[in-house]
């Protein structure tokens, strides 16, 4: 499907405002003039955000040195001068609300920069995985961001080979010729909730990791291994699971701790998804969290939120990848001579109620 905003504004207010000036004026460069980002002025026009006054006040000012009335854009963000860039965005599945939501992100950051977006789900599937890869190349999309979840992409590397602009984000993809990529630090945000659990007093801490062949789980378990280490903890006397992103995994692998002779009394799950089916299990048995057990997630979806208790989670912050990936992905389709760039988006945990010290 082809994702744009049926909002979008398309002519320029007569305000006085000269239209050499006018046309000249971007959502980017009123971003600029009231000291926020490109991200902040688009919700606040599509009315997604509630701002404080002064930060309002400093954008409506912007918007009106620029000749600009909500609802109405410069001349210079008219469809007749948008980029005509279409791409493939690539994800996994959109039943997992992590993947919807990036995909929302990406969507929101590309049409700052006046480019559409095909939406192409695998569903999971491998195959299918491939042959969209290859479709994306058919098709003469003008790039690809690509976030997958397979180690290897035997198509994905002929793409990138041919030429095809093409970012990477939220996973790598092992033996890829030259590419920008933009990743989490996965690394960094397992290290900060392990030793949140541990600074609590947790010694016997469960690790429900991801599919043990991605980059993202191979990090957050060498950071679960350090922090380990640190606290004096044998990390050979832990319970580690590789499993999907998936609830199903979350409440398999927790009645499995439960039949462990040294019962864990802390979880880290590697998603959100998999703690809320630690969650869940853990409700069905009868079991309290955190008074019994203490979870926490990674990744800050909405569902983390609404849980009870609350999720403590590791935030990704969504919005930061996309408009990174995008930026490149236009530098990259603009010609741009650069070396080729891993950005790692930093995180932070976000401490709610599923924890409780021991």
């Amino acid at each position: 499907m082809v994702a744009t905003d049926s909002k979008r504004m398309t002519r320029a207010m007569d305000s006085g405002v000269p239209e050499s000036r006018r046309t000249k004026t971007s959502i980017r460069a009123i971003a600029r003039e009231a000291g926020v980002s490109v991200s902040t002025v688009s919700r606040f026009l599509r009315g997604e955000l509630t701002l404080k006054h002064e930060t309002e006040d400093r954008i409506r000012a912007a918007l009106l040195v620029a000749g600009y009335e909500q609802g109405r854009a410069p001349a210079s963000e008219a469809g007749a001068t948008r980029s005509g860039l279409v791409i493939g965005l690539l994800i996994p599945h959109t039943a997992n609300s992590y993947y919807g939501r990036l995909a929302d992100a990406v969507v929101r950051a590309a049409d700052d920069e006046g480019i559409l977006v095909v939406l192409l789900s695998t569903l999971n599937n491998p195959i299918r995985q491939l042959e969209y890869v290859e479709l994306t190349a058919a098709l003469r999309l003008g790039g690809l961001i690509y976030a997958g979840n397979y180690r290897t992409n035997e198509a994905l590397e002929r793409v990138i080979a041919s030429g095809i602009p093409t970012v990477l984000i939220d996973e790598d993809v092992a033996g890829m010729p030259p590419v920008d990529r933009v990743l989490v630090d996965d690394y960094a945000g397992a290290y900060q909730a392990v030793t949140y659990l541990c600074s609590k007093g947790h010694t016997a801490i469960a690790f429900l990791a991801g599919p043990k062949e991605l980059r993202s789980s191979s990090e957050r378990a060498r950071a679960y291994a350090d922090v380990l280490a640190r606290y004096g903890i044998e990390a050979s006397d832990q319970f580690v699971l590789h499993g999907s992103f998936t609830e199903e995994f979350g409440a398999a692998a927790f009645a499995r701790i439960l039949s462990t002779p040294r019962r864990p009394t802390a979880i880290f799950a590697a998603s959100d998804v998999i703690a809320l089916g630690v969650i869940g299990a853990a409700t069905s048995f009868g079991i309290r969290i955190p008074a019994d057990f203490s979870v926490v997630g990674f990744d800050d979806s909405p569902e983390a939120r609404l849980v009870i208790p609350p999720l403590t989670t590791v935030r990704t912050p969504l919005a930061a990848i996309a408009e990174a990936a995008v930026a490149r992905l236009r530098e990259r389709v603009s010609g741009a001579d650069r070396p080729y760039e891993t950005i790692t988006v930093p995180v932070n945990l976000e401490i709610r109620g599923s924890v409780a010290a021991r």
